[in-house]
């Protein structure tokens, strides 16, 4: 995939768990990209970065409940 439609994913991800948590964008960003989510979606090899941005908010929060 390439960088800037990557980069245009992960923005709308950010914006969509910032509206679902009730937090700041910026503050949604500092959290997504610590998380595990990011991780894989940035490692080309785990393809998530091709799943619906859907499943991968979904995969975000389920990730973030489970301890």
């Amino acid at each position: 995939m390439k960088e800037y439609i990557l980069q245009r994913k992960i923005a709308r991800i950010v914006a969509a768990i910032a509206l679902k948590e009730g937090i700041s964008q910026a503050q949604a960003l500092l959290e997504f990209y610590g998380s595990k989510v990011y991780q894989l979606l940035t490692n080309q090899s785990t393809e998530l970065c091709l799943m619906s941005d859907a499943y991968i908010i979904d995969e975000y929060f389920l990730r973030k409940s489970t301890p």
